[in-house]
């Protein structure tokens, strides 16, 4: 894309209402951005995805990616909302994640074992969330202030833009 830093991504949220029965699946979404010129130009993406009854997509999943996405989340709801509530949303969502794909192997027929193994592309995804519940900016203690916890988002989206 033109104006578009090569070394960004971008993330689209979807939420699925109704069942899918067609093999495929459409897609379309906008970007806004600016040209080199300072034109104002509108690129649209359209993707076709196959969709599937297989409950076994969980091992095409990026765990960084999953992260990175809940952070930026919780950074929003922080903004919004208390500090403590942007934690819990992280770790409910995690767990969300983790019974989603516990109920996926069980009805797959993975068996009925006492433990639960991940998959090895998404072991480190509940290691990486732990480590975000646990950075001060989340911290749900009443000594941390919240210009400690807005001096760390802010450290936190910095580290993050200049390791992209």
């Amino acid at each position: 894309m033109p104006a578009v830093p090569q070394d960004q991504s971008y993330c689209i949220e979807i939420q699925i209402e109704d069942t899918l029965t067609q093999p495929f699946v459409v897609l379309q979404t906008a970007v806004l951005h600016s040209t080199c010129t300072g034109e104002r130009r509108i690129r649209v993406v359209t993707m076709a995805l196959p969709t599937t009854t297989n409950q076994s997509l969980h091992g095409s999943a990026y765990q960084v990616a999953i992260a990175t996405k809940l952070a930026n989340k919780a950074v929003e709801w922080s903004l919004t909302h208390k500090l403590e509530d942007a934690r819990d949303a992280v770790f409910n969502k995690m767990v969300e994640f983790l019974t989603t794909y516990e109920s996926s192997m069980r009805a797959a027929g993975a068996g009925a074992s006492a433990q639960l193994a991940i998959c090895e592309i998404l072991k480190m995804l509940p290691v990486l969330l732990m480590g975000l519940l646990k950075n001060v900016s989340r911290d749900s203690c009443l000594c941390t202030r919240c210009t400690d916890a807005m001096v760390s988002i802010g450290r936190d989206q910095t580290e993050r833009s200049n390791s992209s």
